[in-house]
C-alpha cells in the first residue's frame, strides 16, 4: 500500500511539473466578425492552449468565449449572434470534453428565445419550439446565420465597379429516417459556386439533424447582401 501511495504522489508531482513547464504565446487573428485572441504552446504554435475569445470589431463585446487544453476544446463555451441584422444576442451555450460537445446545450434564435435544448451525450432532443418538424440541431435561426457566415464573397465579383452580392433563396432539405440528407434543392439559383458551398456545409458529418416527420420538408430561408 505504501508503494502504491508513493507511486501516486510521484505521478502527481510529475504532472504538475509538466503543466508548469508549458510556455504560452498570445496570438491575435482576424475573423469575419471580430478579432480572435488566444494562446498557443510556444514550442508548437499550431496547438491552442488556454482561454479563447473573439471580440467584436465594434468594441470589446465577447462574441465567442471558451477554453482549449492541448488543442482540444474543454469546459463551458458561449457564442453570440453578430453582424448585420444581429445585435449580439446569445446563440448557444454548453460544455465541451476533449473537443466533443457533451451534456445539455441550449440554443437560441437571434431574438433571444430558447429554440432547442439538446443532450449531446445521449444524442436526444430534450426541447424544441417546433416539436413536429425534422430539424437541425441548433435551430433554423442558427443554421441560416451559419450559412451566411460560411458563404464567402465570390472572387469573380471582386472587380472595380462591382460591389454588391445579394442572395435571396430558400433551401429545401429532405431527410431520411437515419437523419441523413437525401436531397437539397434551391428555390432560386445563386451562382458563383455558392450552391455547392451550401450543400457541402449542410452535408458535413459534424452537423447533426433530427428526423421527426417524413411528411414535411425542411425549408431554410437565406437572405443576405454582401458589400465590399
Amino acid at each position: 500500500m505504501k508503494t502504491h501511495c508513493l507511486i501516486l504522489i510521484t505521478f502527481l508531482i510529475s504532472s504538475n511539473v509538466v503543466c508548469q513547464d508549458i510556455k504560452l504565446k498570445k496570438l491575435k487573428e482576424n475573423t469575419r466578425n471580430g478579432k480572435a485572441i488566444f494562446y498557443v504552446i510556444k514550442d508548437n504554435p499550431s496547438i491552442k492552449h488556454g482561454k479563447y475569445v473573439i471580440k467584436a470589431w465594434s468594441g470589446n463585446e465577447l462574441l465567442l468565449e471558451g477554453e482549449y487544453n492541448q488543442g482540444k476544446r474543454v469546459g463551458k463555451w458561449t457564442e453570440k449572434y453578430y453582424g448585420r441584422s444581429y445585435d449580439g444576442t446569445l446563440k448557444n451555450t454548453g460544455y465541451y470534453d476533449n473537443d466533443q460537445k457533451v451534456g445539455l446545450w441550449t440554443y437560441f434564435n437571434h431574438l433571444g428565445d430558447t429554440t432547442q435544448i439538446y443532450d449531446h451525450t445521449k444524442k436526444e432532443l430534450i426541447y424544441t419550439e417546433t416539436p413536429n418538424q425534422s430539424q437541425f440541431v441548433g435551430g433554423f435561426s442558427a443554421l441560416s446565420y451559419e450559412l451566411n457566415q460560411a458563404i464567402p464573397i465570390p472572387t469573380e465579383l471582386n472587380t472595380p465597379g462591382t460591389n454588391r452580392f445579394s442572395i435571396d433563396t430558400k433551401v429545401e432539405i429532405i431527410l431520411n429516417p437515419e437523419s441523413k440528407i437525401d436531397s437539397i434543392s434551391f428555390s432560386d439559383p445563386i451562382g458563383y459556386g455558392t450552391e455547392e458551398i451550401i450543400e457541402n456545409y449542410l452535408k458535413d458529418d459534424s452537423k447533426r439533424w433530427v428526423y421527426l416527420d417524413q411528411n414535411k420538408k425542411i425549408i431554410v430561408p437565406i437572405k443576405m447582401t454582401m458589400n465590399f
